[in-house]
């Protein structure tokens, strides 16, 4: 992960995203390389037949 935050500050970028399912484990791990989610939104139908919520995470590279 930290090659590719590194890569793209070096390409120019401002900021990286990714998704992930908010039950995804993986989250923890984004979230120790400084991600973050701006925003959380829930589909009613999707979440009420329990499926997990997808959030986007971004981190700043300024």
């Amino acid at each position: 992960m930290k090659d590719v935050i590194d890569r793209a500050a070096d390409e120019g970028y401002r900021v990286v995203h990714l998704d992930v399912l908010s039950d995804n484990p993986a989250v923890k791990f984004y979230e120790a390389f400084g991600f973050e989610v701006p925003a959380q939104t829930v589909a009613p139908v999707p979440h009420s037949h329990g499926v997990p919520m997808e959030q986007r995470m971004s981190r700043d590279l300024r």
